[in-house]
């Protein structure tokens, strides 16, 4: 195994039986001695490895195959066909001195006990994980700091809310120093304040410690301020594996040129033919005009065309680049 590469999975696959019941009474009776099922393929065989100190974002819609990725790269299942070598070992075989270097939260379950108050569940992790108290308790501090944990450390985990729950599941998780930190949808609940903070918390936590990260979520400005490489998936299969800016250019090959019209003033016809030449453009009610140009035609002449309308009308103009959702909308309309 490469020293920089921290996993390395070779033509992993993995594929789900799932029984189906027939219709009525009858078909119930019927699956009482004959059930049938059918074959879902989640993860079609496929090869990658990731670098320490990489932040990974596993893109794609419901069902694509991103939460059994993570499951099998933690070791919580094993792949039907190929190999998975992390921090050098099998994470199904050698799973429990594997998982004492990785942390994991899966944003639709807590990973704390659900009677205890968090700050017991905490406690729990320190001696799970044999963390040294010193190292503890500067480790929760830095983590207080930013997720406000000490108003909720007397709290039942039961009695929080999902936000709350959250926080504490993501400080359980950091508070070993993780070698690989795996996220499936981390900021389920999260304030926009506390998802701004979790970012830049995560990069600082990469900067310093070289933390390898993966890290699956529908927000994807999450993805797009944290990774630098993303993978699609589409129906079990990576249908793109690259950085955010190499999927721009390969599925979202135009830019936009946003225009401010003065007030009380409107284009006219000649200066809307002008615009229609570049791509096709929409009006908005307060009166900004959206230009989406093709990739042939570039910024420079996006520049030239709206100095031009400048002196006509137009107040000011801003050339921008596709968000990384509209990247993903035109992925998963067959774009590719």
């Amino acid at each position: 195994m490469n020293e920089l590469q921290v996993i390395e999975a070779y033509e992993i696959s993995k594929t789900y039986s799932i029984p189906e019941a027939g219709e009525g009474m009858s078909g119930l009776l019927k699956s009482l001695f004959y059930r049938k099922s059918r074959m879902h393929i989640a993860v079609h065989p496929f090869s990658f490895n990731v670098n320490r100190g990489d932040i990974t974002g596993l893109v794609g819609p419901n069902g694509a195959g991103k939460s059994t990725l993570i499951k099998m790269l933690t070791g919580i299942i094993r792949p039907d066909s190929g190999t998975i070598r992390a921090l050098g070992l099998d994470p199904f075989a050698e799973r429990q001195n594997y998982c004492r270097q990785i942390g994991v939260v899966f944003g639709q379950r807590c990973n704390l006990w659900w009677d205890l108050p968090a700050s017991e569940s905490f406690q729990l992790v320190r001696v799970l994980y044999r963390i040294p108290r010193h190292e503890f308790a500067r480790t929760l501090s830095d983590l207080d700091g930013v997720f406000g944990l000490s108003e909720l450390m007397g709290q039942p985990v039961r009695t929080l809310s999902l936000g709350q729950r959250m926080r504490c599941s993501l400080a359980a998780a950091l508070l070993p120093r993780p070698q690989i930190l795996f996220l499936d949808e981390p900021t389920i609940g999260l304030d926009a304040v506390t998802v701004a903070q979790l970012i830049q918390m995560l990069q600082e936590i990469n900067r310093l410690r070289q933390t390898t990260i993966l890290i699956t979520s529908h927000d994807l400005a999450v993805i797009e301020k944290l990774c630098g490489r993303i993978l699609l998936f589409d129906q079990g299969a990576v249908v793109f594996d690259g950085t955010v800016l190499e999927a721009v250019q390969r599925y979202a090959r135009y830019k936009k040129l946003r225009l401010a019209v003065r007030s009380g003033q409107m284009l006219d016809s000649s200066q809307m033919d002008a615009l229609k030449d570049l791509g096709q453009g929409t009006c908005t009610p307060d009166g900004i005009e959206w230009i989406v140009v093709e990739g042939q035609a570039t910024e420079l002449l996006l520049i030239a065309q709206a100095r031009a309308l400048s002196e006509q009308g137009i107040a000011d103009y801003y050339i921008e680049k596709p968000s990384l959702q509209e990247v993903i909308l035109n992925a998963f309309r067959g774009a590719f």
